[in-house]
């Protein structure tokens, strides 16, 4: 545990803060750290929201995004909840496109993005 607690901390660009209590981290520094602590996760499936593309300054995003494509590299799936098209198109190979809470699409990506655009 306090191997990984170490590489979690020092992924989110926390280290200095390892004393500190969460209570009393910023809203920023609390989602980097559940960033780092999902992708330190050995978890098949990865659920992530819109909100992962901005956290952080510029350097951790780099860092997250390198570490999201290494797991999908790995096999591992991944759930990405956005409306971002950059990030579909940077990301994913498949589209589960979602209307009015109902799955009414799921395979091309630029076919989605092209359904997304013209809503």
């Amino acid at each position: 545990l306090k191997d990984n607690q170490s590489k979690i901390l020092t992924f989110a660009g926390l280290s200095s803060f390892d004393k500190t209590l969460v209570k009393y981290y910023s809203t920023g520094m609390k989602t980097r750290l559940a960033i780092s602590i999902a992708l330190e996760a050995d978890a098949d499936i990865l659920l992530i929201d819109e909100s992962f593309a901005e956290v952080g300054d510029v350097g951790f995003r780099d860092k997250a995004h390198h570490a999201l494509i290494q797991k999908a590299e790995t096999g591992k799936t991944i759930l990405h909840a956005t409306h971002s098209m950059e990030m579909v198109r940077k990301y994913c190979d498949a589209v589960l496109f979602m209307e009015n809470g109902e799955a009414t699409y799921y395979q091309d990506v630029e076919k989605a993005i092209t359904r997304y655009q013209n809503l």
